[in-house]
């Protein structure tokens, strides 16, 4: 249906395209209720600072994984209360829930904690099944709630109270149960298909390195005990030095010089044009850049002066790479190509990276080494910040050491990446059509009540 008609009073607070597809949505399903009806918020708080020598578990949530450990943290370092969780209650990210950072709380420790900013809520009728409502806060048509329910003027958030009031189906436990098989099933195979895809476009990108001359060390365990020389500790904590690796060796060649990124590339630079208000340029929200192809997919045509402040600024030809949990694991970065104007503004959330002189480093060449999930696993211990808010800091790009090969070099690694990045496009397009397939047919399984 690509018009439709709804009154005004239905679409509620939200005069726009996703608030009028809500209004129908609720307008064709009146026998849905609030999810508010079978959860409830928790808002228990736990003081860590009180035992301040006691390292906390902390979690954070994520669209890709959903609940996962973020990071250990000593009592002392915590400011504020953070909130307790439960295994099989939920939290989200408020201001990320429309991307689908919303998650269920697996096995944990009884000391488990998350963000306060987290919103935190577990299911209080005893017939619904977490692994249920795990599906079906997965469901397209409940992130197309989500969007609506949200609050805000300039950062919408989506609050716990918001959340209470999208309407659900309410079905009985068998149900539930053939639901959650489905579910089950479904990620399984979405799971071991992403695996094989990022096993073999890892493997396919090494090869390239490998034939022209560089060579990618892993990061090896040390024992469970081990000892090291003062001088050789880089960065305190346990964690941080239980493995072999560093910024100097990770990025190894026999045949070229290397040199460390900051060298031969400027890392956050300033900007270096001067831009009228009137001038429309590119922006770049974080959710612009494919994970999946390293690129820019969905950029934004806008007035300079609606991006002046309050964002990052970079040029044509320059790197962008996330630096924030998760989108840096997940390989979001891409070089800037075809800006309006030349001259793009994105999340706060990139670092950028310049080259010094580009006939002597190309853009593409660091593209290529910084999207390594050698790189993005090293740069993972170097995080800083609280949980669900980690970054990278600028230090890593600054000191990693790579391979400076002559310009020629470069290129044909770059192009040889390319041609092994389109072999494996056709296993992301299958990968694509077998989760969109499968959320489909559950989603109508839900939303109607009848399995098909």
């Amino acid at each position: 249906m690509k018009g439709f008609a709804v009154w005004l009073d239905d679409t509620g607070e939200r005069w726009d395209l996703k608030g009028a597809q809500a209004a129908i949505f609720k307008a064709a399903h009146p026998h849905f209720v609030p999810l508010g009806n079978f959860v409830e918020e928790r808002v228990e708080l736990v003081r860590p600072s009180l035992d301040p020598d006691k390292e906390w578990p902390v979690y954070g949530v994520s669209n890709k994984v959903g609940v996962f450990l973020s990071h250990m943290q000593l009592g002392e370092k915590f400011r504020t209360p953070y909130k307790r969780i439960e295994k099989d209650w939920f939290f989200h990210n408020p201001t990320r829930a429309n991307v689908g950072s919303l998650g269920r709380v697996p096995i944990v420790p009884e000391d488990a904690v998350t963000s306060p900013e987290y919103q935190v809520w577990s299911i209080k009728n005893p017939e619904w099944m977490p692994e249920y409502v795990e599906a079906l806060i997965s469901m397209p048509f409940f992130n197309l709630l989500i969007q609506v329910h949200r609050v805000g003027a300039v950062k919408e958030r989506l609050y716990a109270r918001n959340l209470m009031e999208i309407p659900v189906p309410n079905h009985g436990r068998d149900f539930q149960k053939r639901i959650v098989q489905k579910w089950t099933d479904l990620r399984d195979r979405i799971a071991a298909a992403e695996k094989r895809i990022e096993e073999h476009e890892e493997s396919l990108v090494a090869q390239v390195l490998a034939d022209s001359g560089i060579e990618v060390s892993h990061s090896r365990k040390r024992p469970k005990a081990y000892a090291l020389q003062l001088d050789e500790i880089e960065r305190w904590g346990v964690g941080f030095n239980r493995y072999t690796w560093s910024l100097e060796d990770m990025l190894q060649s026999s045949m070229y010089d290397r040199a460390p990124i900051e060298s031969v590339a400027f890392i956050n630079p300033k900007r270096t044009k001067t831009i009228p208000n009137e001038t429309r340029v590119t922006f770049v929200p974080m959710e612009a850049v494919s994970e999946t192809s390293g690129a820019i997919e969905s950029a934004e045509d806008v007035p300079f002066d609606e991006v002046s402040k309050g964002y990052t600024a970079f040029e044509e030809g320059d790197v962008i790479w996330a630096k924030i949990t998760p989108c840096m694991e997940n390989g979001k970065s891409a070089v800037a190509r075809n800006l309006v104007g030349g001259v793009g503004f994105g999340s706060t959330e990139f670092h950028v990276v310049r080259p010094r002189d580009p006939d002597a480093v190309i853009p593409e060449y660091l593209w290529c080494l910084l999207r390594l999930k050698a790189v993005r696993q090293a740069a993972r211990r170097y995080f800083i910040g609280s949980a669900g808010q980690q970054r990278v800091p600028d230090g890593f790009l600054k000191d990693l050491v790579i391979p400076v090969p002559p310009k020629t070099v470069q290129e044909s690694i770059v192009e040889g990446v390319r041609q092994k990045r389109l072999m494996v496009s056709e296993e992301y397009a299958g990968l694509a059509k077998l989760r969109k397939g499968g959320l489909a047919e559950i989603e109508q399984a839900i939303v109607s009540g009848h399995w098909v």
